[in-house]
């Protein structure tokens, strides 16, 4: 037993050791890179922000009325830093990924005072909640694309996938309304340059996600799209690499 166990705690600092290795390793790339920012992960973003968070409630906060070169930030930064790397999720995390992250927290908190200030608050948080919702519009008719009862040819998915993108989803209402049969559901904006076909893609891969890859109780909770005449026309421009087939004659 003495021997097995031993073996566990060898194979564990083992484990340990290759993770620090790949970290420095990843650190080395990033440096070799150039690359200014590097890529953040939501696990190090949940983590930098809790951290943040208890420093704040023992009183420890970032002074967001100056930049972050200030004395003060910087000595708060590095506690948000060690803070995190010596945590235990920090084996996922690189140095320079951590300090990315803190930097983007800080500027962020910055900002929401900025808009607190100027009044864009309630603007900002509106189109973070728009975009959040065009990002599951790509994500759910991709999975409706690629699921195995999406009915458009070899051909077809081909042509849908170059509109399955951000700048050719139609924005929504901020506001949920309610129908007789208690289902919610958001108007949508009409994108008035928008062919009938690119239109026709969307369609049929958004409903084989509501009747396919929607579980029974997700579908329950699932806020309905309604378009008809009362919905309004978005100001949106027409995205610059359009396919010609996708632009409205």
């Amino acid at each position: 037993m003495k021997e097995v166990s031993r073996l566990k705690d060898l194979n564990t600092a083992q484990a340990n050791a290759l993770r620090q290795k790949d970290r420095k390793i990843a650190e080395l790339e990033q440096q070799l890179l150039g690359r200014k920012k590097p890529s953040t992960n939501i696990d190090c973003q949940r983590q930098v922000r809790h951290v943040t968070h208890l420093l704040s409630k023992d009183g420890h906060e970032f002074d967001t009325q100056s930049n972050i070169h200030t004395p003060h930030n910087q000595q708060l930064l590095q506690r948000v830093i060690r803070g995190v790397m010596a945590s235990k999720e920090a084996v996922n995390f690189t140095t320079v990924q951590v300090i990315e992250t803190a930097k983007i927290h800080f500027n962020s908190l910055r900002g929401e005072v900025v808009r607190q200030q100027n009044g864009g608050k309630a603007k900002h948080r509106k189109g973070s909640r728009s975009g959040a919702r065009k990002f599951k519009k790509v994500k759910h008719r991709l999975s409706g694309l690629n699921h195995a009862k999406c009915p458009l040819s070899a051909d077809d998915k081909q042509k849908a996938r170059l509109i399955i993108k951000r700048e050719y989803m139609s924005s929504d209402e901020d506001e949920l309304e309610t129908n007789e049969e208690g289902k919610q559901y958001r108007r949508v904006r009409h994108l008035p340059w928008m062919s009938d076909l690119a239109i026709h893609y969307k369609t049929v891969c958004h409903d084989v996600y509501v009747n396919h890859v929607l579980t029974k109780r997700d579908a329950k909770k699932y806020q309905h799209l309604i378009r008809d005449e009362n919905c309004p026309i978005s100001e949106r421009a027409v995205p610059k690499e359009i396919p010609t087939w996708a632009v409205k004659v």
